[in-house]
C-alpha cells in the first residue's frame, strides 16, 4: 500500500481509539450520576472508573508507534498492521468492558 494510504488508517485507528477513551469517560461520569454518594461500586467498575485517563495512552501510543514505522522503514508491512489491530482491539475492549462493568 502506499504512504499516504498507511496514513490515512493510522490516523483513522488513532482516532477510533480517542472517541472510544473519550466515550468511556463521559459513560463513567453519566453512570455516576445514577449511583448514590456513598454505595461501593463493584470492584470492576471501580476499575474502570480509577484507570480510565490512563487509556488516553493507547492513541498516543498507537500514533507515536505508526509514525515510528512508517518513517522508519520502507515497507513498514506487517508491523503497521499489528499496531492498527492493537488500537482498534484495544477501543472495542475498552468500551465493551466499561458498558458490561456499569
Amino acid at each position: 500500500m502506499s504512504f499516504r494510504v498507511q496514513v490515512v488508517r493510522l490516523l483513522a485507528a488513532t482516532l477510533i481509539a480517542t472517541t472510544a477513551c473519550v466515550f468511556v469517560s463521559f459513560y463513567n461520569w453519566a453512570s455516576g450520576l445514577t449511583v448514590e454518594r456513598g454505595v461501593p461500586l463493584a470492584a470492576i467498575t471501580r476499575h474502570v472508573v480509577e484507570y480510565c485517563p490512563y487509556a488516553y495512552a493507547v492513541p498516543v501510543l498507537v500514533l507515536c508507534a505508526g509514525i515510528a514505522l512508517l518513517r522508519g522503514r520502507r515497507d513498514p508491512g506487517i508491523a503497521i498492521e499489528i499496531v492498527l489491530a492493537f488500537a482498534w482491539i484495544a477501543a472495542f475492549a475498552w468500551v465493551l468492558l466499561t458498558i458490561w462493568s456499569w
